[in-house]
């Protein structure tokens, strides 16, 4: 998990951005073996490719989350 400044996060911040680094590890997981993500959407169970996932947990919050591979 990555350090981040806890004197000025309260508790819920330091939650979200444990659950978001987290989450990032699964994509970057599903990444390196080239497997979709099973995601809730719209009701449904979808499947997207990680770069989908990682662009859409970026999009969502204020925390960004930066892909640990290099684009080629």
């Amino acid at each position: 998990m990555k350090r981040r400044r806890t004197d000025r996060m309260s508790l819920t911040d330091m939650a979200e951005a444990a659950m978001r680094d987290a989450i990032a590890g699964v994509i970057e997981d599903h990444r390196r073996r080239r497997m979709p993500l099973s995601v809730w959407k719209d009701g449904r169970v979808a499947f997207i490719q990680p770069d989908e996932a990682l662009a859409e947990l970026n999009a969502s919050k204020r925390y960004r989350v930066r892909s640990r591979h290099k684009k080629s």
